[in-house]
C-alpha cells in the first residue's frame, strides 16, 4: 500500500522544469525603501531529531543536521548568490602559478562561541583530520583532499599554507563546501574520536549559538553577539520544532505556527496544495532543481546480479519518466550520474538512450527477454531485502522498485532501516539492491564520480575498472573545463556500461515561507540542499 506521498497520482502529468536563476531577486526580498528589522525568533521545522553536526564525516552530512547546525558554523570560503566564491573565515587567498601551493589569510576578529580566538591552528587541525583520519573517524566528502593535498601548515597565527601533489581543479570548491566547516581544535582534541556528535556540543563561529533542546520536541539557537559580521544576525534566534508527520508540518505552516518550512522538505503534493490553496498569496513555495536525486545501485558481486543481463533487466524496468510521474508528482528531471542541467552531464541525446528511457512497453519486453536469457524465465526471488532509509521518500522508492521488478518476475521486499544500520549494511556490502534518496552536495566530478573508483568506501556497486580510475585521476588535475568535461563524460559511459547504477530522477526540492520573511534566499543558502542553512541575513517584517 502506498504511503501518503503517493496518494492521488494524476495521470498524464507533464514534466515540470523549474528554472532557478541565481541572479534573480529572492522571493523574500524587501520592498523598496524597507530597512531590515532586528529582533524576533524565526520558527522553522524539522522532520526528525538532527544527528551529528560534523558534515565532513559519514556519521554526519544529512539534511536535517545541516538545517539545524548551519547557523552555528563557518568555512574558509562561501558561495554567494551569483555562484561565485567570497571570503568567510578567510580574508583572502592566493595560489602559485602551477596551483600546487595555496595560501589563505585569515580574519583576525573571529572568536569561537566560548570566547577563545579562532586561529590557523584550528584550520590546520581540521584539514589534517580529513587527510589522516584518526581511528574512529570516517571521512565523507572531504576525503577528496586525500587525492591531491599533501599537507596543511601554519605560517603564522592567521596564515595557512596548503601544499598539493598537483594543481587540482576543484580545491576551492571543496574549501567552500559545508562539509569543510571549521571546528575548534581546543574542543575536538578533547574528544575521542575528535568529532562533534550532537548539536548541543557545537562550539562554532557562526551568527547563532546553541541555546536549548528537548529531543523529539524542539531545538533553539540564539543570536551570537560576538559574530564577526557587524550588525548580523538580525534575528534574536531560530527555533526548530520537530514534527515527524507531514500533515502536522503542513497544518503548522498554514496556521502560522511556523514562519519557514525548510528544515524538512515540503512533499510534492503539499507543494501543490500550497500553490493552489487559500493562502497561496501569503505563503510562497520555491522549487529548486539542484542535486537531490533518487537512485538505485546493484551489487555486482552479489548473485544473481553478477550476471550483467540480470542487471540490465532491472535497470530497464525502472522507467525514469514513470518514476517522475508516480514518485515525484510530475516534478523531476530524468538523467544519469551527474546533474542533467549542470556542467558535467552526458549529452541529452545519450541520456535519452539510457536503459528505461525508451517506451515503457518496449523496455519491459526487453527486460523480460534478458531475464529469460539469464536462465530465470520462471522468475526468481531476491534473498536480501531492498534496503532504504526509514524515511518516507526512500520507502516510497523501495516500494516502487519492488513493484517494477515484479513485472519481470523478480520477487523482492523493501526494508527501511535507521541510518546507523544502513551504514553497517553498506560497509559489509550485505545487499543485492539499494534504493536511496540522496544529495550530491556539489556538482563536481571529484565528488560525484569518486564512489565508482576501485577502493572508495562509497563504491556501492563494487565496480573496479583500472581505465576508469585513471580517468578519475586525469580529470582531477585537468584545469581546462572543456577537456575535463570530455573526460568526465567518458567516465559516465563506463559507469553506464556496467549496468549497475540508475539515477531514477533528479528531484524537485520544495521549501515554503510566509511573505513577511525577508532577506533569506534559499537558492543561495540551501543551494545544494545539504548546505547549511544560516539565516544570518533573515529578518521578520511584522
Amino acid at each position: 500500500m502506498w504511503s501518503r506521498s503517493l496518494v492521488g497520482l494524476f495521470a498524464g502529468a507533464t514534466l515540470l522544469l523549474v528554472a532557478c536563476s541565481p541572479s534573480a531577486p529572492p522571493p523574500s526580498a524587501p520592498a523598496a525603501g524597507e530597512t531590515p528589522k532586528s529582533g524576533g525568533i524565526l520558527r522553522n521545522v524539522l522532520d526528525r531529531d538532527p544527528g551529528s553536526c560534523d558534515q565532513g564525516g559519514n556519521q554526519g552530512g544529512d539534511r536535517v543536521s545541516g538545517n539545524a547546525c548551519g547557523g552555528l558554523l563557518n568555512a574558509l570560503l562561501k558561495w554567494n548568490t551569483n555562484d561565485t566564491l567570497e571570503p568567510d573565515l578567510a580574508e583572502r587567498w592566493e595560489s602559485s602559478s602551477d596551483g600546487k601551493a595555496w595560501t589563505f589569510y585569515l580574519r583576525k576578529d573571529v572568536k569561537w562561541h566560548d570566547g577563545k580566538p579562532f586561529t590557523a591552528d584550528d584550520v590546520v587541525y581540521n584539514f589534517q583530520k580529513w587527510l589522516k583520519p584518526p581511528q574512529g573517524i570516517r571521512v565523507g566528502t572531504p576525503r577528496v583532499f586525500q587525492d591531491y593535498l599533501e599537507k596543511a601548515e601554519k605560517t603564522d597565527d592567521f596564515t595557512v599554507k596548503f601544499s598539493m601533489k598537483f594543481g587540482p581543479a576543484s580545491f576551492l570548491t571543496y574549501v567552500a563546501d559545508h562539509s569543510t566547516f571549521i571546528y575548534p581544535k581546543h574542543v575536538l582534541e578533547t574528544l575521542n574520536p575528535p568529532s562533534t556528535p550532537s548539536l548541543k556540543s557545537v562550539v562554532g563561529t557562526g551568527p547563532f549559538k546553541f541555546k536549548n533542546e528537548i529531543r523529539g520536541s524542539f531545538y533553539e539557537m540564539e543570536r551570537n553577539p560576538s559574530y564577526f559580521r557587524e550588525g548580523l544576525p538580525y534575528l534574536d534566534g531560530v527555533r526548530f520544532t520537530v514534527l515527524p508527520d507531514g500533515a502536522s508540518r503542513l497544518a503548522a505552516l498554514l496556521t502560522n505556527q511556523l514562519d519557514v518550512y525548510s528544515g524538512a522538505e515540503v512533499p510534492p503534493e503539499d507543494a501543490i496544495t500550497l500553490e493552489t490553496g487559500s493562502q497561496k498569496d501569503r505563503i510562497k513555495v520555491l522549487s529548486l532543481y539542484n542535486l537531490n536525486y533518487q537512485y538505485v545501485s546493484l551489487n555486482t558481486k552479489a548473485a544473481p546480479l553478477t550476471d550483467r543481463r540480470v542487471r540490465e533487466a532491472v535497470l530497464r524496468v525502472l522507467n525514469q519518466k514513470e518514476a517522475v510521474r508516480v514518485l515525484g508528482e510530475g516534478r523531476g528531471v530524468p538523467g544519469f550520474r551527474m546533474f542533467t542541467d549542470g556542467k558535467w552531464s552526458l549529452p541529452k541525446e545519450e541520456l535519452e538512450k539510457l536503459p528505461a528511457m525508451g517506451p515503457a512497453d518496449q523496455e519491459l519486453a526487453k527486460a523480460k527477454e534478458l531475464v529469460a536469457q539469464a536462465g530465470y524465465a520462471g522468475g526468481l526471488t531476491l534473498d536480501k531485502p531492498i534496503y532504504t532509509r526509514n524515511v518516507l521518500r526512500d520507502e516510497n522508492l523501495g516500494v516502487w522498485v519492488t513493484q517494477q521488478l515484479a513485472k519481470i518476475g523478480i520477487k523482492a521486499e523493501t526494508k527501511g532501516v535507521e541510518r546507523a544500520l544502513l551504514q553497517e549494511v553498506d560497509d559489509n556490502y550485505n545487499y543485492q539492491i539499494r534504493a536511496y534518496y540522496s544529495t550530491m552536495a556539489l556538482d563536481d566530478p571529484d565528488l560525484g564520480l569518486k564512489p565508482f573508483t576501485c577502493n572508495d568506501i562509497g563504491n556501492s556497486v563494487q565496480m573496479c575498472d583500472q581505465k576508469y580510475d585513471q580517468l578519475y585521476r586525469d580529470q582531477t588535475s585537468t584545469l581546462d573545463p572543456a577537456k575535463r568535461k570530455a573526460i568526465v563524460q567518458d567516465m559516465q559511459r563506463l559507469i553506464r556500461d556496467q549496468m549497475a547504477y540508475a539515477s531514477i530522477f533528479w528531484v524537485a526540492f520544495h521549501v515554503a515561507q510566509w511573505d513577511y520573511v525577508r532577506g533569506w534566499d534559499p537558492r543561495a543558502t540551501n543551494k545544494w540542499c545539504y548546505c547549511m542553512i544560516v539565516f544570518d541575513t533573515a529578518w521578520l517584517a511584522k
